[in-house]
């Protein structure tokens, strides 16, 4: 009788651990997704430091639109209102798994996560902002200075 309950026990104790162990390697699996995609949109951020001046007005839109949209889904699942999979991507995992908005710690680090990269986004954009018009007060230095010589030599021939 004494062995039946140790092996129920034990048999139960295993059942919940492994369940747990499970639920814990899929939690740091979408965790571990969560820090590949900030790093991924990071470096797509940075690379908005380094677009064209030609290129800006119509670059700069559709960075804007890729960044504001994850930013936005980020946004709803640190809240809890969006499943983790949204932004994962993952199959075959509940959305019981990774709970933002029963877990109050989980949901601070996701939002602080999600503030970094909206101060890098902001950052970043400032950056190719200011070398746009810093390129565009070249140009318009340029035809200030050819129509000052064009002035001045029309002054000349008469």
């Amino acid at each position: 009788m004494r062995s039946k309950c140790l092996f129920i026990c034990v048999f139960i104790c295993l059942f919940f651990s492994a369940n747990i162990l499970c639920l814990e390697n899929t939690r740091e699996k979408i965790l571990r997704i969560f820090v590949e995609k900030d790093n991924a949109i990071l470096k797509t951020i940075k690379e908005l430091e380094l677009i064209g001046p030609l290129d800006f007005p119509k670059e700069v839109k559709s960075y804007r639109n890729m960044v504001e949209n994850y930013i936005e889904n980020r946004r709803k699942v640190c809240r809890g209102e969006y499943s983790p999979l949204i932004i994962t991507s993952e199959k075959n995992t509940s959305n019981e798994q990774l709970n933002f908005h029963k877990n109050k710690r989980l949901r601070f680090d996701c939002l602080n996560d999600l503030k970094k990269i909206e101060i890098e986004f902001i950052k970043s954009m400032y950056i190719a902002k200011r070398n746009y018009l810093n390129y565009l007060h070249q140009q318009r230095m340029i035809e200030l200075e050819t129509a000052k010589l064009e002035l001045i030599n029309n002054i000349e021939k008469k």
